[in-house]
């Protein structure tokens, strides 16, 4: 029973408590996962028999330095080199102006050429083989420089910055955790939170949707769909990021905080605000060689580049924009608007985020770093898509399929990516692209400012330096020396070099003797004024090509091939590049082709047959759920007192851009496959029987041999994909009701798998989600033959 007396009792008790805290830290505002402790601390009190003649010897707590700057670093998503403004690019961009003008803008700064691997280097300061992570976090590859996610024995920078007393915040994508771990169950231990952050908001996934995302995360809890038909993920993003500052603020008035900002654009589906693309109507008819011409002479003026440098040649497949049809400019130039759209977005944000720093007054005392992960994406094809699915199926859309997107490009029905000619001008001058070790796929941006440490402003640094080379210079900035144990645990020393030596030397020599690269059997290695570069198409063996050798200081764009000329160097540099992929665990090469990956890497080690699933549950994402590609299977719901006004959702998996429903509608069983809005609907001949029914969808898989036999005879060549085919029934009560062939099932989808419903963003047009079940559904059984 609370009374004023036993009530002013606790508040005494709590005053003392704090008193005896001697001016400890505030708790953060959420409870940190604890990092892995080995060892006990020692006592150095004195125990007797009563706490009075006892002497107590309380547990230190990290406090760094009186005015310890703040951390924020941006981590932007397949933006190219030229796409901002203070890189020479017409995006309005008017924050990240401010923020160069602010800082220092660094010309020659490489990154991995995707996202998960350069993540893991920027967090680790290790390079991204030797972090565990040499791929995307999808899969666990099964060697020790692919495993996909941060290894035990490597420190993250918010570990390491949480012992030296800052608060450690992140919110966006993370994308460092394997796809069978990311679901509410967890296992948990290669999250955001068990890997030094005390406080996460965002996505788990390599991409979301910015209007639906399947699944949000704070903390490690799964978050119900958005509800909210104006919810937009890139300002939401920013509301948390500000937010957790705010409550930090609250507790700790002087805690210096590291936050990590990874909004995941302008990453595929480049979804946008009207508002947005209105501003870029009409602002790239011009055409992109023009465009790049425009850049590449901007950033000659501003200084980034020399005035000797010379456009790349087009990419494989981009075709001159004068000699473009009609029909594909107007493609091209939609795609292109609706992506500066969304860097305009970006830019928004990264404003919003600075300005809330300068109203509290710590934007002075904060390091604050823009940077991209990658260059621009290929990823879809020379032309761009509506509805990137599509080729993720195998079967990009057609210029006049994407055209049909063009009146809602960027709203939540579209999935947008834009063609590899204008990923080209993102990537002024450079070729090529992300996946892949060219100065396209791994120079970027990037941006730091700290006005109350580093007196230079607006100047640009040519030092190379890599993307392993933040945490480092991050480290000696803030005076702390790297680690060797980290929460108890021995931890590899750092293989990145501090720039910090170069924020007031524009001239010093770069002090990063050489780098090597490699990503999914692409290689390169680069040393003072020379580098190497492998290339190999898809299909191509790693070493399918030779070696070509550029000069990037007298070809910064890596136009001229010098290998002929220059053998020796191409020699020294190739003996180079085996002796870093020994060291760092750079083998096996896994050169294979991309969409080819998962049927090489077993994705779920669920093994089991048979599933029975009950309605209400969260979304089973798709690492966890079962594989249903590749394998013959059945869906069964024994529905025991059906009436004939019952409809709804039975089992639904995916989204409005891929993905397969079987439901109940107009009295009729219905199953519908879309895959990348290439649409199978098979409904049943007859009506549903009412009282106790067995409604089932069958799929029988071709016979692996017969059609790997028949791709031989028909094209000459093996094709994976056609081993996926065969034949799907509808079963009422046993019976055949329906039947259709299906040639390309479900193999990439990001919402997850539900009983009863279709939540979020609904798999078929021909019903509105949720599209609840609105009779008994006991469960609904998967049964893998």
């Amino acid at each position: 029973m609370n009374t004023p007396f036993t009530t002013a009792l606790a508040l005494a008790g709590a005053l003392l408590l704090g008193a005896c805290d001697n001016g400890s830290a505030h708790a953060p505002t959420t409870a940190a996962a604890a990092t892995v402790t080995t060892t006990a601390a020692t006592f150095s009190g004195d125990i007797a028999t009563t706490h009075g003649d006892s002497q107590p010897d309380y547990l230190p707590r990290p406090r760094p330095p009186e005015g310890a700057p703040n951390v924020v670093i941006v981590l932007a998503d397949d933006l190219g080199y030229s796409d901002i403004a203070p890189y020479g690019g017409d995006i309005r961009t008017p924050n990240l102006a401010a923020l160069a003008e602010s800082g220092l803008r660094y010309s020659d700064f490489t990154v991995t050429g995707v996202c998960s691997p350069t993540r893991a280097a920027l967090l680790t300061g290790l390079n991204h083989h030797s972090a565990g992570v040499g791929w995307l976090a999808e899969w666990d590859a099964g060697f020790p420089g692919y495993r996909g996610e941060l290894r035990a024995d490597v420190a993250t920078l918010p570990e390491i910055l949480r012992e030296h007393g800052y608060a450690t915040l992140m919110a966006g994508k993370w994308h460092l955790t394997h796809s069978n771990k990311r679901s509410r169950l967890g296992p948990f231990d290669s999250w955001p939170t068990q890997r030094g952050f005390d406080r996460y908001w965002g996505f788990l996934d390599g991409e979301a949707s910015q209007w639906q995302p399947h699944a949000l995360i704070d903390g490690t809890t799964q978050l119900p769909p958005v509800s909210d038909p104006d919810f937009y993920f890139p300002d939401a993003l920013t509301d948390q990021a500000i937010g957790m500052i705010r409550d930090l603020r609250a507790l700790d008035g002087d805690k210096p905080f590291f936050l990590y900002y990874t909004p995941g654009a302008p990453h595929a589906p480049h979804h946008t605000k009207a508002q947005d693309r209105a501003r870029y109507r009409g602002a790239f008819d011009a055409g992109y060689d023009a465009i790049r011409s425009q850049r590449l002479a901007a950033q000659k003026a501003l200084g980034l580049l020399p005035e000797h440098t010379r456009l790349s040649p087009p990419n494989p497949g981009v075709t001159p924009w004068q000699d473009l049809g009609a029909d594909e400019r107007r493609l091209y130039t939609a795609l292109q608007e609706n992506y500066a759209a969304f860097v305009d977005n970006l830019d928004q944000n990264i404003g919003r985020l600075r300005t809330y720093l300068g109203e509290i007054g710590e934007l002075e005392n904060t390091i604050f770093i823009f940077l991209s992960d990658n260059g621009a994406s290929r990823e879809v094809g020379v032309h761009g898509s509506g509805n990137v699915m599509a080729f993720f199926h195998n079967r990009p859309l057609t210029v006049q399929e994407s055209l049909g997107y063009l009146d809602r490009l960027g709203e939540t029905d579209t999935h947008p990516h834009y063609p590899h000619g204008w990923l080209q001008a993102s990537n002024t001058p450079f070729a090529h692209a992300k996946r892949t070790n060219w100065a396209g796929g791994v120079r970027v941006p990037f941006i730091i400012a700290w006005p109350a440490g580093i007196e230079a402003r607006g100047g640009i640094r040519h030092q190379f330096h890599h993307v392993n080379d933040i945490a480092p210079t991050l480290l000696e900035l803030l005076g702390i020396t790297p680690p060797n144990l980290v929460g108890g645990r021995q931890v590899k020393p750092m293989e990145g070099t501090s720039l910090a030596y170069s924020l007031a030397d524009s001239a010093a020599p770069t002090r990063k003797d050489g780098q090597y690269y490699e990503i999914e059997g692409q290689r390169a290695y680069t040393r003072g004024d020379w580098k190497i570069v492998g290339f190999r198409e898809e299909r191509e063996a790693y070493d399918a090509r030779p070696w070509q050798l550029f000069n990037i200081t007298e070809d910064p764009a890596e136009t001229t091939d010098l290998a002929a000329e220059f053998p020796g160097k191409v020699a020294e540099l190739d003996k180079l590049w085996w002796q870093a992929a020994e060291r760092y665990e750079v083998l096996p090469l896994i050169d294979m082709p991309l969409l080819e990956r998962a049927f090489r890497t077993r994705e779920n080690n669920d093994e089991r047959k048979v599933w029975r699933l009950q309605r209400d549950i969260t979304p089973i994402l798709v690492g966890n759920a079962p594989t249903l590609a590749g394998t013959s299977y059945r869906i069964t719901a024994r529905l025991p007192a059906r009436r004939a006004s019952d409809e709804g959702v039975l089992l639904a998996m995916g989204d409005a851009h891929s993905g397969y429903s079987l439901y109940v509608q107009s009295n009729r069983l219905v199953y519908e496959l879309n895959v990348g809005h290439t649409r199978t609907r098979v409904v049943s001949d007859r009506p549903l029987p009412e009282g106790a029914v067995e409604l089932a969808w069958h799929f029988n898989k071709d016979n692996t041999a017969l059609a790997l036999a028949s791709g031989l005879l028909s094209s000459g060549s093996i094709d994976p994909w056609k081993t996926l085919a065969g034949q799907g029934q509808l079963l009422i009560n046993g019976e055949v009701a329906g039947q259709a062939e299906i040639t390309t099932p479900l193999t990439a989808v990001w919402e997850g798998l539900e009983v009863g419903q279709d939540s979020l963003s609904p798999v078929s047009t021909h019903y509105r989600a949720p599209f609840r079940y609105s009779g008994e559904l006991p469960e609904v059984l998967i049964e893998i033959e």
